[in-house]
């Protein structure tokens, strides 16, 4: 609420008017939520991978050894990865709705 000036004073500006606090934007709630989108979009990244692998050891019509080894451990390392990334997820996740509750309290 501002009060009229008598003429000749000047202007009030409005930084001057009472400060309140500024909200907190929950920081860390969004970095776990970044970092869970990060290792689904990665996760989905080598899991397309071991699909793509896993699809080209199929449909070789005469599997020769050195390349159809090379398909077999491609697939399953990449298989192994996205799992792997896909718990990161579930737990950055879980973080991330836990701090939603608890960091507007810290």
């Amino acid at each position: 609420h501002l009060e009229a000036a008598p003429p000749g004073a000047p202007a009030v500006a409005a930084a001057e008017a009472p400060r309140r606090p500024r909200e907190r934007r929950r920081v860390y709630t969004w970095i776990a939520t970044g970092a869970a989108a990060a290792a689904v979009a990665t996760g989905a990244y080598f899991g397309a991978a071991a699909s793509h692998d896993a699809d080209a050891l199929r449909s070789m019509s005469q599997p020769d050894g050195p390349q159809a080894r090379a398909y077999a451990d491609g697939a399953q390392s990449n298989a192994r990865r996205a799992n792997a990334l896909y718990a990161v997820a579930g737990a950055a996740a879980a973080a991330g709705v836990t701090l939603f509750f608890v960091e507007r309290r810290f």
